[in-house]
C-alpha cells in the first residue's frame, strides 16, 4: 500500500511536467504571433510575359502584398540588369501593402528573344541581398523582323454554276509582338469568265461569285496580301460544276450604303432578280449588325423576281462606326449574298433660329436692322436671304457670337414688301434649322419741299436779274452825284476887336485874345 508521501512525490513530479508543456506551448504561442508578421508580405508581378519588338515599351503590374513589424519603406530593384533594357517603378520606396507599373524599354538594337526581369523587394534598413528580400521575376519576350501568312480555308470548294463560294482568310503572324497588325488585300486573281468577288470584313473572309455564264471547271483562286512592305498570298481551288437545278437568282442592294445618327432608322431595297430558271420561294436575312440594332425585311420571303423593303433601327447607345452587313437570300438549295453598309454616326441635337428686324417699315435707302439668335448658342456662320417684291433673293453671310446672337444692317433700294429668313448649316453636335420669315415693308418716300428758290417765279434767274438791276442803278446814282460841284458855303460874318484888331464872330461879346469887351 502506497504512502502518502508517495503520493505527493508524484503529484509533485505530475506538476512540473504540466509546467514545461504550459511553457513551451507560451513560446510557441509567441513565435507563431511573431512569425506571420515577418513571412506575410510579398511581391508578384502580373502579366508574367509581355511581348514586344526592338524599340518598344511593355509594361507590367507588381504587387507588394502584406505587412511588415516597424511599417518600413520598400525598396523595388531589377537586380541584375539586363543590357539593353531599361526598366522603372512608377512607385517605389514606400511602405507596403502598395502597387507599382514596372515599364520596360527595349533598345531599338536589342536582339529578339526572352529575357527575365528579376525584381527584388527589400526592406528599408535590411541588407541587400538579405533574408528578409522578396523576389520574382516577368519576361519580355522580343519579336524579330516582321513576316505574316496568309490561307484560304477551305482549301476546296465546290459550287454550282451561280453559287457563291465563301472562304475563310486565316492571317498568321511569324512573332506575337505583331498579332493584329492590319493586312490590306491587293489583289485576287484566278477568277473565271463571270465570276466576281467580295471581300467579307468580319469575320475575314472572301466570297467568290460565280454565275451560270461561268464555264464549269477547276479554278485555283489567289489572295494577295501586303504590310509593313511584306507581300503574302494564299490560294485555293475552286471547283465549279454545272448548275442542277437550273434556278438561279441575284440579290441587288439600293442603296449600297446609308448614313444615319444613333437611335434613328434607315431603309434599303433589296432586289430578290431572277437570273435563270424557273422561280423558287427563297428567305431573306441579315448579319453583321450590332446586338442593339434590329432589323425587318419587309416581305421576309418571295419569289423571285421580287423587292423587299429592309428596316434597320438603331438606338441611342449604339457604337458609332461603319458596318459591313451581309444580305442573304437562301432557297432550293441555292444562297446569294450582297454586302451593305451602314454607317453610324454622331446623333445631333435640334436646333432652332430667330430672327426679327427693326423697324418694321422704313423709306427706300433707309436702313433696317435685322437681329436674331441661334439657340443653343453657338458661334457660326449665319445665311440671311433677303427677298425683294419682285421675288428676288440676296443672301448675305454673317457671324453669330459665341452666345447665338447676330446682326445685320440691310438697305433695301426698292418699295415694297420685303421679307428676310435667317438659317444656318448646323455644326457635328446640332442639327441645321432655318427660321420663320420676318416681313417689313419698304416705302417710297414724300416728295421733298420746295426751297426758298423754287418758291420765287423764275427761281435764281429772277433774283440774280433783280440784284443786278439794283446795282446798276446804285452805280449810276453814285457816278451822277460825283460830276456835280457841291455849292460854295455863305460868307461867315464876323468883327473885329477894337483894341487888339483880332477878327470875331459877330456872336462874340468878348475878344478871345484880349478879353475886351465888343
Amino acid at each position: 500500500m502506497k504512502t502518502i508521501a508517495e503520493y505527493v512525490s508524484k503529484l509533485n513530479s505530475s506538476t512540473k511536467t504540466l509546467r514545461v508543456i504550459l511553457l513551451i506551448l507560451i513560446v510557441v504561442g509567441s513565435i507563431g504571433s511573431i512569425l506571420p508578421n515577418v513571412l506575410a508580405w510579398g511581391v508578384s508581378a502580373s502579366p508574367g510575359t509581355r511581348s514586344t519588338v526592338p524599340g518598344g515599351t511593355v509594361t507590367f503590374t507588381i504587387y507588394v502584398s502584406g505587412t511588415i513589424p516597424g511599417n518600413p519603406n520598400i525598396m523595388l530593384w531589377v537586380t541584375p540588369p539586363t543590357l539593353g533594357i531599361s526598366p522603372s517603378f512608377t512607385v517605389n520606396n514606400v511602405p507596403a501593402p502598395f502597387t507599382s507599373s514596372l515599364v520596360i524599354s527595349v533598345d531599338s538594337a536589342k536582339a529578339p528573344g526572352t529575357y527575365q526581369i528579376p525584381i527584388r523587394a527589400s526592406p528599408a534598413g535590411s541588407p541587400t541581398p538579405g533574408p528578409d528580400d522578396r523576389t520574382t521575376s516577368a519576361y519580355v519576350v522580343v519579336g524579330g523582323g516582321f513576316d505574316f501568312n496568309m490561307a484560304l480555308s477551305p482549301s476546296t470548294l465546290t459550287v454550282k454554276q451561280g453559287e457563291t463560294a465563301k472562304y475563310n482568310i486565316q492571317i498568321t503572324y511569324s512573332d506575337p509582338a505583331y498579332y493584329g497588325t492590319s493586312i490590306t488585300i491587293v489583289q485576287v486573281t484566278g477568277l473565271g469568265s463571270g465570276m466576281s468577288n467580295q471581300l467579307i470584313t468580319s469575320p475575314p473572309g472572301l466570297a467568290i461569285i460565280t454565275s451560270t455564264a461561268t464555264p464549269p471547271g477547276t479554278y485555283t483562286i489567289t489572295l494577295v496580301g501586303q504590310a509593313m512592305g511584306v507581300m503574302r498570298q494564299a490560294s485555293a481551288v475552286l471547283v465549279v460544276e454545272t448548275a442542277a437545278p437550273p434556278f438561279d437568282f441575284v440579290l441587288e442592294a439600293t442603296p449600297g450604303t446609308q448614313e444615319i445618327k444613333a437611335g434613328e432608322t434607315t431603309t434599303y431595297t433589296i432586289n430578290a432578280r431572277l437570273v435563270s430558271g424557273t422561280g423558287k420561294p427563297i428567305t431573306l436575312s441579315l448579319t453583321g449588325l450590332p446586338s442593339d440594332v434590329t432589323y425587318t425585311f419587309s416581305p421576309a420571303s418571295g419569289t423571285p423576281t421580287f423587292s423587299s423593303n429592309l428596316k434597320i433601327t438603331t438606338t441611342s447607345s449604339t457604337v458609332l462606326g461603319t458596318y459591313s452587313l451581309t444580305a442573304k437570300g437562301e432557297g432550293d438549295g441555292v444562297t446569294r449574298i450582297i454586302i451593305i453598309e451602314l454607317v453610324v454616326e454622331k446623333a445631333k441635337s435640334a436646333s432652332s433660329i430667330t430672327v426679327s428686324v427693326n423697324p418694321t417699315t422704313i423709306n427706300v435707302n433707309e436702313t433696317i436692322t435685322v437681329t436674331g439668335i441661334v439657340t443653343p448658342g453657338t458661334q457660326a456662320t449665319v445665311d440671311l436671304i433677303y427677298r425683294n417684291p419682285e421675288g428676288f433673293e440676296m443672301t448675305r453671310y454673317i457671324s453669330s457670337s459665341p452666345t447665338g446672337t447676330f446682326s445685320d444692317s440691310f438697305t433695301p433700294d426698292k418699295a415694297g414688301a420685303w421679307s428676310v429668313v435667317a438659317r444656318w448649316t448646323g455644326n457635328e453636335d446640332l442639327e441645321p434649322s432655318e427660321s420663320t420669315p420676318a416681313s417689313f415693308s419698304v416705302q417710297t418716300p414724300p416728295p421733298p419741299r420746295p426751297s426758298i428758290w423754287e418758291q420765287i417765279p423764275g427761281g435764281q434767274t429772277t433774283v440774280i436779274l433783280a440784284l443786278a438791276i439794283i446795282l446798276i442803278a446804285v452805280i449810276a446814282a453814285a457816278l451822277s452825284r460825283r460830276g456835280r460841284r457841291a455849292p460854295a458855303p455863305p460868307p461867315i460874318a464876323t468883327k473885329r476887336c477894337t483894341k487888339c484888331g483880332t477878327e470875331l464872330p459877330v456872336s462874340s461879346v468878348f475878344c478871345s485874345n484880349c478879353g475886351e469887351k465888343v
